[in-house]
């Protein structure tokens, strides 16, 4: 037999023990209930023997690395024209930061809404909305089926109804529905703001006629607990601004690059 053959290749002493240990474990294994009590008290133990040896295994040293002072100092000389280059024709500016936008939300959110307004003159049209639903559509199937080729409408603080305790952020009118957009940097919501906006949102589809609408809540990271909220972060904006670049080709032009910085501004949001 393979195993105790396998047994046979020990040392003498040992060979007739292994042997016998391995001719009870299949004969109790082929005996039935006893057999599989067994069995499974054999694979906790090797389970047992397993984990304290992983545990107490010596970790590996990390291989120091070495640095070359003159291969680095070639590699920086030779950056140094393509570093200058890129200075002199601007490449390096970016233009939110300039305008100090840091991580103030309203002027932020000023700037996303102007990004997502399919009339803007960044000249993307809606491609940018599009990709953010796009994102959010796996998890939310109903934004999936949103056809923006019709057009809408955005809007920034926005008092619903001129009623000024409940200011949106951004509002999007589609034609079969309403859409708010909550913009958060750091800061937690208002008590019950999102409940507030759900219904709100609920009310103006109900008075313009649309069929539906939806509650985006935009933030460094938060999820909101609230039913119906639909959650995405800076992050998210940020790939779906870099998706419509390089879909659009317009990589390179003027609105293009300025979309690709303020994408660059706002991944660096926590």
């Amino acid at each position: 037999m393979a195993s105790t053959g396998r047994a046979a290749a020990l040392e003498p002493e040992r060979a007739d023990s292994v042997a016998h240990f391995l001719i009870s474990l299949r004969e109790a294994r082929a005996a039935g209930r006893n057999g599989s009590a067994l069995e499974q008290r054999l694979r906790t133990l090797f389970s047992a023997v397993r984990g304290y040896r992983l545990e107490h295994a010596p970790q590996p040293v990390p291989k120091r690395r070495e640095i070359d002072p003159e291969a680095t100092a070639s590699f920086l000389q030779a950056l140094r024209p393509a570093v200058a280059a890129d200075r002199s024709q601007g490449r390096l500016m970016n233009v939110w930061g300039v305008a100090g936008l840091k991580r103030d939300e309203v002027r932020t959110s000023a700037v996303l809404e102007w990004i997502l307004d399919c009339s803007g003159s960044h000249g993307f049209g809606s491609a940018v909305l599009e990709e953010v639903l796009a994102l959010l559509g796996p998890a939310n199937p109903e934004l999936s089926e949103l056809d923006l080729r019709q057009g809408y409408v955005t809007r920034r603080e926005h008092c619903v109804f001129a009623d000024q305790t409940n200011r949106v952020d951004i509002t999007a009118v589609l034609p079969t529905t309403i859409l708010f957009i909550e913009v958060k940097i750091g800061a937690p919501e208002g008590r019950k703001q999102l409940t507030r906006y759900r219904e709100l949102a609920q009310k103006m589809a109900a008075a313009l006629g649309k069929e539906r609408s939806f509650v985006l809540y935009l933030t460094t990271g938060r999820v909101s607990d609230e039913q119906d909220i639909i959650s995405f972060t800076w992050r998210d904006v940020a790939k779906a601004i870099r998706r419509a670049v390089e879909k659009r080709e317009k990589r390179g032009a003027i609105a293009g690059e300025v979309l690709l910085q303020f994408a660059g501004h706002i991944e660096q949001l926590r």
